[in-house]
């Protein structure tokens, strides 16, 4: 990793030479240089700027302290008026690509985002297409207050909601206040949920079990303004992206097959993902006319307006009540044992119309 590390400080001080970028900023604890002095000095001979900050002594589910602690920190060393990038070691851009994302050249980018949350579009790798916000975070790019919104230091997720992947609570947090039925869905998709998608492989009749969720009132269209907002807040594109050593991810197409019907792509652990790396499946279904293959429940969230959506609650009874269904349904397909806690089902007749 070290090696991909200056590979990508060598690439960004040449853009800074180029006048594509106006700093180079390596946030850091400071308790990690012993046995590291040959790195600070390269990073320091390559115009970076290290910042050193005291670690927090808790780091959180995935380290999600410090991950927040680290965006802060950078983002307050930059100008409000600036673009930023955030990247991690691990991870190289094609030179070309950083060109344009830093020269304004990606028109995507730089147009309104729908929902009224930021400012501009910002740009991610791929996100989940059946987890609601699961964005990448391995790198992405946007307005400096736009990627403000996405430091939360919030312990309502630990403590009230039991969610506390990083991936989801950095994205889903700014949209809280002016979406609130998003806390709803915080309450009752806790972090168990996730385990079905993709940690749990004694689930039986997968394909039936998520089938039913995603033409669930409440679930389905939770997904719909899921894909809403990616479509108009952010802008997606894996292609430029090496993650690891000198490999890609395999950049398998999102197809009717995969999304509603056989629900396993790629290998390993990521065979119970289905990613998408860009925007043109959503355009695809949802552009012009909407596809007679997506459960209607997301058609309607999807084109549902943010108007519509704004301030909107799911009828918290009929959620409560829909909550014993869960535990029938699940039996019906799986050994419950198998499960380490309960997981919620929300059943028919819940979304307020």
């Amino acid at each position: 990793m070290e090696d991909r590390f200056k590979q990508s400080i060598e690439q960004m001080s040449s853009l800074a030479n180029q006048g594509y970028i106006n700093d180079i900023i390596f946030v850091t604890w400071n308790n990690v240089w012993n046995g590291k002095s040959q790195l600070r000095s390269f990073l320091l001979k390559n115009d970076v700027k290290i910042i050193e900050a005291e670690e927090s002594p808790i780091g959180g589910f995935h380290n999600v302290w410090h991950q927040m602690k680290a965006l802060d920190i950078g983002l307050e060393a930059i100008p409000s008026d600036y673009y930023v990038l955030r990247t991690r070691p691990e991870v190289y851009i094609e030179t070309e690509f950083l060109k344009k994302l830093f020269d304004g050249k990606i028109d995507e980018l730089h147009t309104s985002a729908g929902s009224g949350i930021f400012n501009d579009r910002i740009w991610i790798s791929f996100f989940e297409t059946h987890e609601v916000f699961r964005y990448s975070d391995y790198c992405f790019f946007g307005n400096h207050d736009d990627l403000y919104n996405l430091v939360n230091y919030d312990a309502r997720y630990d403590v009230l909601w039991n969610f506390r992947m990083i991936h989801v609570r950095m994205f889903i947090d700014a949209y809280l206040e002016k979406y609130p039925f998003l806390q709803q869905y915080l309450s009752k998709y806790d972090e168990n949920w996730y385990s079905v998608w993709h940690g749990n492989n004694n689930i039986k009749n997968r394909k039936e079990f998520i089938k039913a969720r995603l033409e669930s009132p409440v679930y389905g269209s939770i997904i719909g303004f899921y894909y809403k907002v990616t479509m108009n807040d952010f802008y997606v594109d894996y292609n430029p992206v090496y993650f690891k050593e000198n490999k890609k991810r395999p950049l398998e197409p999102l197809s009717d097959d995969s999304y509603m019907n056989n629900f396993i792509t790629g290998k390993g652990k990521d065979r119970k993902r289905i990613s998408c790396w860009d925007n043109d499946w959503l355009k695809s279904q949802f552009f012009p006319k909407a596809n007679s293959d997506i459960p209607d429940p997301i058609i309607k969230g999807f084109y549902r307006s943010f108007d519509e959506w704004e301030g909107y609650k799911f009828n918290e009874e009929l959620l409560d009540e829909e909550v014993v269904k869960e535990k029938e349904y699940i039996e019906e397909i799986q050994d419950v044992n198998l499960l380490k806690s309960p997981l919620r089902w929300i059943g028919k007749n819940v979304l307020n119309r």
